[in-house]
């Protein structure tokens, strides 16, 4: 790509998702502070009897789902990795590959970023958590059992003055608990706006728009997949 100007586009479809679409919006709003940690997970119970189930056939987790979450995880945090750290584990699957897949990662601005694959689980809980300094967004069910992000956060300006002590003495032994005056909101994903993978795609290569996956975020997501081989061979 630098050395021709050709354009290239590998697929990372995590990023299109809806999910993806209002976690983005929710970001952008920056009502959840500076945010410090992002989780991105896939959770099912498959016993696996493909080739995907196979190493010596290229199968396996982390090269399968893996690559979708990461790129989920680092797009959402917009930065790179500086270290990580991987575990892998073959539990459901009736082959000899990884089914079981935890990748956690510091960025280089200090945020933790916590790549969940597990399609041993047999519960399925939130894909995307969002933490930030003034609150925290899941997805969730609301009461009608629509899929939304469940938004839980404070207005910083609406906190009472307080200060920090050393003594080790707390009066009546009550520790200090802040009353906070907690805003919630119920996002559903039928209300977020989304655009089409194919359709960017059309429009880059057209020269009418930029790649939809820029080919330096692919690459940071290759280079940490493969220094991850160490913990699956």
């Amino acid at each position: 790509v630098e050395e021709t100007g050709r354009k290239l586009v590998v697929y990372q479809s995590a990023r299109y998702n809806v999910r993806a679409f209002a976690a983005r919006s929710i970001l952008s709003r920056g009502i959840l502070g500076s945010v410090y940690q992002i989780k991105c997970s896939e959770y099912d119970y498959v016993r696996r009897n493909d080739w995907q189930a196979f190493k010596d056939l290229g199968g396996g987790m982390l090269f399968n789902y893996g690559p979708h979450q990461l790129d989920l995880a680092l797009h959402l945090a917009g930065d790179r990795a500086k270290r990580y750290f991987c575990s892998v584990q073959t539990i459901a699957t009736l082959g000899d590959a990884e089914d079981v897949v935890r990748l956690m990662i510091e960025t280089e601005n200090g945020m933790i970023l916590d790549v969940d694959v597990n399609t041993a689980s047999a519960h399925n809980t939130s894909k995307i958590v969002l933490w930030g300094k003034y609150g925290t967004a899941q997805l969730a069910k609301n009461a009608e059992g629509e899929q939304c992000f469940h938004v839980k956060y404070y207005d910083p300006q609406e906190l009472g003055s307080q200060e920090a002590s050393k003594s080790l003495e707390m009066k009546n032994r009550k520790y200090p608990r802040e009353q906070i005056n907690w805003k919630e909101e119920w996002i559903p994903l039928s209300s977020v706006e989304k655009r089409n993978f194919y359709t960017d795609c059309l429009k880059y290569f057209a020269g009418e728009g930029e790649s939809p996956v820029p080919v330096h975020e692919t690459v940071e997501v290759m280079r940490i997949l493969d220094e991850c081989k160490q913990y699956r061979d």
